[in-house]
């Protein structure tokens, strides 16, 4: 996992121990598992704004961390914020 650029030992330790479910699950289950995956609000025809929520806070404050310190050192990764 550390071999992946901006992935260092916390990110990696904590992706070990507060999300054990990784490799089991797809993309998708994780990142609504996590809390970045945007949950709708709508009722019967309206339609709300999509936002994050839930989750396992710890790891979702660490992967931002993460993907912060990554898009200062690798402009590639600016997108993701």
């Amino acid at each position: 996992m550390k071999s992946v650029p901006g992935v260092g030992p916390v990110l990696a330790c904590t992706l070990l121990a507060e999300l054990p479910e990784l490799g089991q699950l797809d993309r998708k289950r994780i990142a609504s598992l996590v809390g970045v995956a945007p949950m709708n609000n709508d009722s019967g025809s309206l339609r709300g704004q999509r936002r994050i929520q839930g989750g396992r806070a710890q790891v979702r404050t660490v992967l931002y961390m993460a993907a912060l310190v990554a898009s200062r050192f690798n402009p590639a990764t600016e997108a993701l914020l």
